[in-house]
């Protein structure tokens, strides 16, 4: 081969335009921009998971979103983050109305010997026990994530409207009981 041809051709490979550099990248996006951080908030306010986001090649790693959420410059994306992880919650929610009223796949068919013929319906165990665990599932994350709405209510401590109290009862005897019991103590430390 020609060194004057082969030199040329490195030349001309060197020499992409911007536009076809723009087309040859490739890989996952791991610059911030604001546009990915809002596509990321919509889409787990709709209820997808941030895994489930981050599968896509036009998206982050989820490992890329966590340094982000981590990094102090980007403090408006950890509080639109937040936001949508509340919102998430609420979608939650209505997902459990919705698998808790849906009978569709609790009965299945039961046929007859030859097949074809349908003679009852049983109970479809498999699917109950599934709604069961995505309701149960999605119950736990509610209450996490939305404590003061959806959690159980504990309440340990006081506030101003209703300040926790402690009562001590303690049942003391005659004053004589309890300097004898006094003396007691005093001369087994001794």
């Amino acid at each position: 081969m020609n060194t004057r041809t082969d030199s040329t051709a490195r030349r001309k490979s060197a020499e992409l335009t911007e536009e076809e550099t723009e087309e040859k990248k490739i890989g996952r996006p791991t610059i911030y921009s604001e546009e990915i951080a809002t596509r990321i908030c919509l889409e787990l306010a709709e209820g997808k998971s941030l895994r489930s986001i981050c599968i896509n090649d036009d998206m982050p790693h989820r490992q890329t979103v966590h340094f982000w959420l981590l990094d102090k410059n980007k403090k408006e994306f950890l509080d639109q983050y937040a936001i949508a992880r509340q919102i998430q919650a609420e979608c939650l929610v209505d997902e459990l109305m919705d698998i808790a009223d849906d009978g569709s796949n609790d009965y299945i068919e039961r046929l007859a010997e030859d097949g074809k013929n349908i003679i009852g319906y049983q109970t479809n165990g498999e699917a109950i026990a599934r709604s069961r665990l995505r309701v149960d599932t999605r119950k736990w994350y509610i209450g996490k994530v939305l404590p003061r709405i959806y959690g159980d209510a504990l309440k340990l401590k006081g506030d101003d409207k209703e300040p926790l109290q402690q009562t001590l009862t303690h049942k003391f005897g005659s004053w004589d009981e309890l300097d004898e019991r006094l003396k007691r103590f005093t001369q087994k430390q001794q």
